[in-house]
């Protein structure tokens, strides 16, 4: 399938090819990254390479059916989007549920939930239903930056995706002032010079979220390895920073300054 994505995911890509090829695609995904990445995009690329009649496990991107879903009126794919920024509610998932009952134009139905994650709870228990239950060769698909978020019975009962990358290169000027600041929070740095690298971060909202997408990458890459400065990175150090970088997500979709977050997020990990 032709995927404009860090090369990390290519194993993830040819496992994805292999299930539709072979005719085992599960019936939900959970798909989780970060908010560079363009997850609605790639689970669309992936629905192109199940519905897709012209060649089985691609995109061919030229037949009826990849040209509905790029301009997103395929009568078969389901879309289930937040109208506002508030969580996403029980009477979407009951829309998309009637919708699923209703008999599919081809063979099935793809849904894609964008932002997973901020289903309320009752929205998530009403999701359960389908999922436990699909109709027919329905394929789900839920998106998400933090499939934590998502209760254990949810990610029980899908198949876990994790895209690597940020959306941007590695050797970007964001990707080099991440691996800086866990540089110096390896060494314990005072806060003088933590806050002197974070005045080059948080200049907006869209330049900090890519900049925490990057630490995250970083810190899972170090997670049971060894830091950089070479001491042993322990799962609670681990836990503090994802823990701080979540809560950091949450006060810049609430309107919080950027400027301010990032050096609260740096102090709090840094302990």
């Amino acid at each position: 399938m032709r995927f404009d994505l860090d090369p990390r995911n290519d194993r993830l890509i040819r496992r994805m090819e292999k299930a539709i090829q072979t005719g085992t695609v599960s019936h939900a995904y959970l798909i989780e990254g970060g908010e560079q990445v363009d997850k609605e995009a790639f689970a669309r690329t992936f629905a192109k390479g199940i519905l897709c009649p012209k060649a089985l496990g691609e995109n061919c991107g030229e037949c009826p059916i990849c040209d509905k879903i790029d301009h997103d009126n395929m009568e078969d794919l389901l879309t289930v989007r937040r109208k506002t920024k508030t969580n996403l509610p029980i009477e979407y998932i009951r829309q998309m549920q009637a919708k699923l009952n209703v008999q599919p134009v081809g063979q099935r139905h793809i849904v894609i939930i964008a932002d997973g994650d901020l289903m309320n709870e009752a929205a998530q228990n009403c999701l359960l239903k389908t999922l436990e239950e699909p109709p027919g060769q329905s394929v789900l698909m839920i998106l998400s930056q933090n499939m934590e978020k998502l209760l254990p019975t949810i990610r029980s009962r899908c198949v876990k995706m994790h895209l690597e990358g940020s959306g941007i290169p590695a050797d970007s000027e964001t990707r080099q002032l991440a691996q800086e600041l866990l540089d110096l929070l390896d060494e314990h740095a005072p806060y003088y010079r933590l806050k002197k690298a974070a005045e080059k971060a948080g200049k907006d909202r869209d330049s900090l979220m890519a900049l925490l997408d990057d630490m995250e990458d970083l810190y899972r890459q170090r997670f049971g390895a060894r830091s950089s400065s070479g001491v042993p990175l322990p799962p609670e150090d681990m836990e503090r920073a994802v823990l701080a970088m979540e809560e950091t997500r949450r006060k810049l979709d609430q309107g919080m300054t950027p400027r301010y977050l990032i050096k609260n997020m740096l102090l709090t990990i840094g302990g």
